[in-house]
């Protein structure tokens, strides 16, 4: 198959004459060398489809240029170096000695913080052979946080001199005003804590009042959506919603009519300096609260109907892998939190990137969250792999078994080696949990 997938593309790509960064590379012998061709796409334009948060109709953000992006490619060694400023600059076939390589694009430099600077950073390891060409397929993904503010417009009758200043804790600082419409994108701090102070002056008296919400295990990918706006009595709504691109979390910091200005019962939050409860008077049961539970747990369900532990490589022969049960189970922590995203990404050398591409399984795929018309789809609903059954949807259930044994008599096939299929789990509480299960094959 790699000779079928090499003559595809020698026919199909044309070798173009291009100028590129490089450091002083170890001396080619042409007798050595094989080739490459990148395919490199962006995930992560946003679609918004509430315009309830932020105040707008509906609308949708381009997806970034590709031009923008630069391609670097260098030996694992560092003996062996090339960069080209855009993508589009970069030929459709390199020649490089055979070798160990990592290839990295990303749209420019990550901000601390900036209006409108979604960052995509891709990355990943490759290897070329004497005399082969290596199609490598390249996914940049957003690597920063996305803020939107918006204020009532009852918030605005009631205060004046409005703002909310965002900062990461790492001089990544932006102020929204009251009638700011960009988003601010910031790059995740260490402690994956953002914090967001909004200070206002009532109307008549002038007296000033801030409260600081913190919102806690930051991710890139994620968009938190915060309104501010009045209510007279109960607290603040939070929901979540998951799309294929990113995690949007929707915060309401809510005035209720009273000394205290701002009052929140957001996801991920605190207030430093509220010590009083929030919720309905009586309930008494913190329990009930989605953001108390734990995280979704993974685990080693079954190996030929024995439990196993995830934590260890699961060695098998050609002759056990064929046809074995593999299961890894997934369980949401119950009180009413369910299973929202299922992101698995494999990393199985003996299986050329070429036949993943064709089966949409190169990239790391959403089993909970699939476009019925990619590719994706079809191969995870249909023969043989079957893991996906369209009439039981992965996304709201408490529980679901991820079958990795559906792959292991291709992987048995296609001969020996280490495979790895990396799982990470998001529930409806915005709480993830994340596992690799690693297998070798041998003979």
């Amino acid at each position: 198959m790699k000779r079928l997938a090499k003559i595809l593309m020698l026919s199909s790509l044309a070798v173009v004459t291009f100028t590129a960064c490089s450091k002083d590379n170890k001396k080619e012998d042409p007798a050595q060398n094989g080739q490459m061709t990148l395919n490199l796409k962006q995930e992560g334009d946003f679609v918004i489809t509430d315009g309830a948060a932020t105040g707008n109709a509906p609308m949708t953000k381009a997806a970034a240029d590709l031009s923008k992006f630069y391609v670097e490619v260098e030996s694992t060694d560092g003996t062996w170096y090339k960069k080209w400023d855009s993508y589009t600059s970069m030929p459709e076939i390199v020649t490089l000695p055979a070798d160990e390589y990592v290839i990295t694009a990303a749209n420019g430099t990550l901000q601390k913080a900036q209006w409108e600077a979604p960052y995509y950073l891709g990355e990943r390891s490759f290897s070329v052979d004497i005399q082969e060409l290596a199609s490598v397929a390249l996914t940049a993904r957003l690597a920063n946080v996305k803020v939107t503010i918006s204020f009532s417009d009852e918030f605005l009758s009631l205060l004046e001199d409005v703002k909310a200043i965002v900062s990461n804790g790492v001089d990544g600082v932006l102020e929204f005003s009251s009638t700011e419409t960009r988003a601010g994108y910031f790059a995740v701090p260490d402690d994956k804590t953002i914090t967001v102070t909004v200070t206002a002056k009532r109307k008549g008296t002038g007296e000033t009042v801030q409260e600081t919400l913190r919102l806690t295990q930051v991710e890139s990918r994620q968009w938190h959506k915060i309104s501010v706006g009045v209510a007279t009595s109960g607290s603040a709504s939070f929901n979540l919603t998951i799309d294929d691109t990113m995690i949007e979390k929707e915060q309401d910091i809510v005035v209720p009519d009273s000394d205290d200005i701002i009052d929140n019962n957001g996801d991920n939050g605190n207030w430093d300096d509220d010590d009083d409860s929030t919720g309905d008077e009586g309930s008494g049961d913190d329990n009930n609260d989605p953001q108390d539970t734990p995280a979704p747990v993974l685990a080693g369900a079954s190996l030929n109907g024995s439990p196993f532990d995830l934590s260890k490589p699961v060695v098998l022969t050609q002759a056990e892998a064929n046809n074995c049960v593999l299961d890894v189970s997934i369980t949401a922590a119950g009180n009413g939190v369910t299973i929202q995203n299922l992101f698995v990404k494999i990393n199985a050398p003996t299986i050329p990137d070429v036949m993943l591409e064709e089966l949409g399984l190169l990239a790391e795929f959403d089993m909970a969250n699939l476009d019925p018309n990619s590719v994706t789809y079809t191969t995870l609903t249909n023969e043989p792999i079957c893991l996906v059954d369209p009439a039981s949807p992965i996304k709201g259930k408490t529980a679901h078994t991820f079958s990795v044994g559906k792959f292991m008599t291709m992987l048995a096939g296609l001969g020996t080696g280490t495979n790895s299929f990396s799982i990470r789990v998001v529930d409806s509480a915005a709480k993830s949990s994340q596992a690799t299960l690693t297998v070798t094959i041998t003979e």
